[in-house]
Order: structure tokens, then C-alpha cells, then sequence
């Protein structure tokens, strides 16, 4: 039972570790579109970053989830 809190343990903390790579990430790529010109913003190209920006998005909640769901 203890190897089994261990593991989830270790689980929980990867998971949040992940969680943070991927908002970091996330701040960066929404830093660099707020950045590019109007123009580009909301162009395809714009379009493309804010669909990554969503996803790493989605990733960071669920992420989140998994790591508060493993210490229930």
C-alpha cells in the first residue's frame, strides 16, 4: 500500500510539473501573438497560434484535474 502512495504521489507531482511547462509555455506563445501586428493576428497565421494557445490550454486544466483528482 505504501509503494502504491509513492507511486501516486510521484504521479501528482509529474502531472503538476507538466501542468506548469505547458501554462509557461501557453504565456509565451499568447506574449508573442499579442505582439505580432493586427494584421497577422488575426490572419491564418494568428489564427493557428491561438489554436495551439487554446490546446495548451485545455492541457494545463486537464493536467490540473489529474493532479487534484490523484490527491482525493
Amino acid at each position: 500500500m505504501a509503494n502504491r502512495r509513492k507511486q501516486i504521489e510521484a504521479l501528482q507531482r509529474k502531472a503538476s510539473e507538466l501542468a506548469d511547462e505547458f501554462e509557461a509555455l501557453h504565456d509565451e506563445m499568447e506574449e508573442a501573438l499579442e505582439n505580432m501586428p493586427e494584421s497577422l493576428q488575426y490572419g491564418e497565421r494568428g489564427q493557428a497560434i491561438q489554436e495551439k494557445i487554446d490546446w495548451l490550454d485545455t492541457c494545463t486544466d486537464s493536467l490540473n484535474e489529474i493532479a487534484d483528482e490523484v490527491m482525493a
